[in-house]
């Protein structure tokens, strides 16, 4: 989810429910405003009628009159009533139902006589007001609603500009560039400050890769030189007449570990290279073509183990690629189908429109299939070396799939690589 998106979830969670309580609030508030002023005018309506009352008490009669707004009743003896005042139904025939009414109830001693009154104000007025009010007032919190989102969302997009821009222009620098990294100066302070940290740290990070490409490139070139010297006396070495066949067995042995330790060598230097995007001219490059000559190069090999080599779909297939690496990972994919395989063993290899399949028989993994295309990664005691990392770094780097299968009922293991063509 974007930060955007998310900023502007948390405000529908906060707002809405604040929205509806002030909304039910202010209904409420705005009732209670009309009950208290319709009480003042009932209160000064019952000044007006006790002051007619002392007067005269004609009023009686104008309440026949009043549309149940007044009510008097006069009585000789004492009358035991506490002021109220409330809200009442009361039926009209005119109208055909209840009307709701706000009265005032009391009762009062004038002259020599007691008098029972009750004073009323139709309240029709507010009776309707609920459903309209309720209506008017979700529509314009519904408005105001959707206005503070979609300024926030507005002001989010303004704000946060320069982070995307800060964002973009790491997502297109490259170590390979001399020149540094330019962020543009922002009118927000922590931008700012997040623009320098980052340019800091892009300037270490710099200054760490060409030492440690320095290094390496340093440390492989050094170490060839002794590694031929070792190789070379070795050779000669072997070549004396008064060997014994233990003397022998060593050297021959001590050889095989040097020649390990040059291709160790090369490899890593190669790994080094490929992650550091060293390799950047494409060609295009025939898969088919480029399959059979390695496995020309391996016809030796693959007659010694007595391996089958089964082409089941071989259809054109052109990419565009560096043909250095090309050159590794069909190198490295058919030597590892071998490497692996077992004696009278079995090679498949499909070639389809965008995606290359090469499976081959094998003993079954001891280890999780992830950790094949790790760095000196082990099954049976078995070390895969630096051949399949390198395979899946060249794929990394060039935007290639890859994945691995494996059939348990005929001990066939498969790596599949996809091209986006």
């Amino acid at each position: 989810m974007k930060l955007a998106t998310q900023k502007t979830y948390y405000l529908f969670i906060i707002y809405f429910p604040i929205f509806v309580l002030v909304g039910i609030s202010f209904y409420y508030v705005t009732n209670y405003a009309i009950h208290e002023e319709y009480d003042k005018i009932l209160y000064h309506k019952k000044r007006f009628l006790l002051k007619q009352l002392y007067t005269s008490d004609s009023i009686i009669k104008y309440q026949n009159f009043s549309d149940n707004m007044i009510f008097i009743s006069k009585s000789n003896s004492p009358l035991s009533f506490s002021e109220k005042i409330n809200d009442t139904l009361i039926y009209d025939q005119s109208e055909g139902k209840y009307l709701k009414y706000r009265q005032i109830h009391f009762t009062q001693k004038v002259r020599e006589h007691y008098y029972n009154i009750f004073c009323r104000r139709l309240l029709v007025e507010i009776e309707s007001l609920p459903g309209p009010m309720i209506v008017l007032t979700i529509f314009l919190y519904g408005i105001l609603f959707i206005a503070l989102l979609f300024f926030n969302r507005w002001a989010s997009d303004r704000v946060w500009k320069p982070f995307f821009a800060t964002l973009n222009t790491l997502r297109k620098y490259t170590l390979k560039q001399n020149d540094s990294i330019f962020l543009p100066k922002t009118n927000i302070d922590e931008f700012n400050q997040l623009n320098v940290a980052i340019g800091i740290m892009m300037n270490r990070i710099k200054n760490d890769f060409y030492l440690l490409k320095e290094f390496t490139e340093n440390t492989s070139h050094e170490l060839q030189t002794p590694l031929a010297v070792i190789k070379s006396k070795l050779e000669l070495l072997m070549q004396a007449d008064d060997l014994t066949d233990l003397q022998y067995k060593y050297i021959n042995a001590s050889l095989a570990s040097v020649h390990k330790l040059s291709k160790l060598n090369d490899s890593l230097g190669l790994l080094v290279k490929i992650e550091n995007s060293q390799f950047d001219n494409s060609e295009k490059i025939e898969v088919c073509k480029l399959i059979d000559s390695k496995l020309f190069n391996y016809e030796d090999l693959i007659q010694i183990k007595s391996i089958q080599v089964i082409k089941e779909e071989y259809h054109t297939l052109e990419i565009m690629m560096n043909s250095i690496l090309a050159d590794i990972l069909f190198e490295n994919l058919i030597n590892n189908a071998i490497k692996h395989n077992i004696a009278n063993g079995k090679i498949i290899i499909n070639v389809n429109t965008n995606e290359i399949n090469i499976s081959n028989t094998g003993s079954e993994l001891t280890v999780e299939p992830s950790s094949l295309f790790q760095r000196f990664s082990k099954s049976n005691s078995q070390s895969f070396g630096l051949g399949l990392s390198i395979v899946k770094e060249i794929c990394i780097q060039n935007h290639i799939d890859i994945s691995y299968g494996y059939k348990k009922h005929s001990n066939m293991h498969s790596i599949k690589i996809r091209f986006q063509i």
